[in-house]
């Protein structure tokens, strides 16, 4: 990591654009806050902008208010308006939609910071790029960052919305590393209040999530695995990611669950440890990536959690997910049918 041409790019910009993907879930945002502080200690007369496009998750926005945090970040943007660009736990230009195209095509410095499997075109594209896929959280590569620099201590509210990165992405360190403690030990050290932030990630489940999550499993379509591994896959009208959390809670070894609005679908993939193992499927990698591609979208994530994006039925991208399914398990010498 050439820190010497990451401090000059930041250095050098008048106005920066700091990209974090839709949705921005607590690590994306949190991460993104980071960025913001050490570019304003690097360029203090720079303008830096956080670009949550279409807006932040409902936990992120719970996690500010409990907190007691205020972020100011954009939903929209002029892209010309800026001379640097980061990328902060985004993998892929799709995920910056109606930007991404404008941002690829751009002449600006791009700077990537991410801890998913970036996309190549991300990595062509990019000045400097900081990515970990063996990171459990983007949060964790900033504080290594600032670590790196010639930085003061960050104040408060950047350790606690880092340690609330960290605490989210890893699932209440559900799937933590060595690395992943050491850091927050450090955050921990600097003030970061550890019951604070799990308290303020406390979801709090609306009713139409609840239906949400209730007819996911009323109309899940299950599937054997090697006779011992149960699979979900099924459709809802929104909070995808909630439903398939939802169906591992209740029994199922992994959980697709497909999410349909005005011809844009989003599908959501969650798998436990075990089924991780015995299968030695990465579901960002093996099903989200190739299933983006199906649908005319885009798609990844961890081994354990993915998703995609694209347009179709949802009818229609179960279909595909299925098959494709099918297909992968065959390739890895397992049975995939349904269950009966």
């Amino acid at each position: 990591m050439n820190l010497s041409s990451f401090t000059e790019l930041v250095k050098r910009a008048k106005a920066i654009a700091i990209f974090c993907h839709h949705n921005a879930d607590p690590d994306a945002l949190g991460s993104s806050y980071g960025v913001r502080w050490i570019c304003s200690n690097l360029a203090p007369s720079a303008r830096a902008d956080i670009i949550a496009v279409g807006g932040a998750s409902s936990l992120s926005l719970q996690l500010l208010s409990e907190l007691n945090i205020a972020i100011s970040f954009l939903e929209e943007c002029s892209p010309t308006n800026y001379d640097l660009f980061f990328m902060v736990d985004t993998n892929s230009f799709t995920q910056l939609s109606p930007y991404d195209e404008e941002i690829f095509s751009s002449t600006t410095p791009l700077i990537v910071i991410d801890h998913h499997a970036v996309k190549e075109e991300v990595k062509t594209r990019t000045s400097f790029s900081f990515i970990d896929p063996n990171a459990t959280s983007t949060a964790e590569l900033v504080f290594s960052l600032m670590e790196s620099l010639p930085l003061p201590p960050p104040p408060m509210e950047v350790s606690l919305l880092l340690l609330a990165g960290i605490v989210f992405d890893t699932r209440r360190f559900a799937i933590a590393s060595v690395k992943t403690f050491s850091v927050v030990a450090k955050l921990v050290d600097l003030g970061a209040n550890y019951n604070l932030v799990l308290k303020a990630l406390q979801t709090k489940v609306s009713y139409s999530e609840r239906v949400a999550r209730l007819k996911a499993a009323q109309r899940a379509q299950l599937y054997l695995v090697n006779d011992d591994l149960v699979v979900a896959v099924s459709h809802v009208g929104s909070y995808e990611a909630s439903a398939a959390r939802s169906l591992l809670e209740i029994g199922a070894d992994a959980a697709f669950v497909v999410s349909e609005k005005d011809d844009a679908v989003r599908v959501s993939a969650r798998c436990n440890s075990h089924f991780a193992e015995k299968t030695g499927m990465h579901l960002g990698v093996d099903v989200m990536e190739p299933l983006g591609k199906l649908i005319g979208g885009a798609g990844g994530g961890h081994s354990m959690a993915a998703g995609a994006n694209g347009t179709g039925s949802a009818e229609y991208v179960i279909s595909l997910l299925v098959e494709l399914l099918r297909k992968k398990f065959s390739e890895k010498g397992l049975s995939f049918k349904p269950l009966k």
